[in-house]
């Protein structure tokens, strides 16, 4: 047990980056779910709490897996910001533009809104891709950074079935108008 411990530490300590803005965005999320669990549980009688749980869990596994040499993409994309390519903090929107919790239902119906969240970030990943190719004017550093960014896609993809089955736990409270995820994820803008 105590050599785990210290593998586990060991990784955590060689993982880090000067930047973290993919590790931020995992935090302000789980901070921002943590705060509305007992809003959206007080409006449902408790019937959200599953929801928030799995979300928040979800998001806690994301965040360990930046901590891993393999999934901590701030460090791995640090070195091309020589070439002025920041690409986490680029590609990852601020929890801070989530708009205001609203208590009230919405007459507008919102479904499969994490899903959603997954694909719109895929997209402006892939969007922003060939102008930080562009930007990189070594073709091994451009080989290189390809692959970093293809696999940070697959993760977001493998994503998508946790994704799919928040969405299904979600969808009978967000037919009958209570905006639960779908007004917890910031918009995604696709350059």
């Amino acid at each position: 047990m105590k050599k785990k411990i210290l593998l586990i530490f060991f990784l955590i300590s060689n993982a880090q980056a000067s930047e973290t803005c993919f590790r931020d965005h995992l935090k302000e999320a789980i901070a921002l779910n943590t705060q509305r669990k007992p809003l959206y549980s007080n409006l449902t009688n408790g019937q959200s709490e599953a929801i928030s749980d799995k979300l928040i869990s979800m998001e806690n596994i994301a965040l360990l897996y930046t901590h891993l040499p393999m999934g901590n993409f701030d460090k791995k994309l640090s070195e091309f910001k020589k070439y002025g390519v920041d690409a986490t903090c680029e590609a990852f929107v601020s929890m801070a533009s989530v708009t205001e919790f609203n208590s009230r239902f919405k007459s507008e119906v919102q479904t499969q809104c994490m899903t959603k969240h997954i694909e719109d970030s895929v997209t402006r990943i892939e969007s922003l891709l060939p102008i930080w190719l562009r930007r990189i004017t070594l073709e091994s550093d451009q080989i290189k950074f390809n692959k970093i960014i293809l696999k940070m896609i697959d993760n977001h993809k493998k994503s998508s079935k946790g994704a799919a089955e928040l969405d299904k736990l979600a969808y009978s409270l967000n037919q009958a108008g209570l905006p639960i995820i779908c007004q917890d994820v910031p918009f995604i803008p696709v350059n």
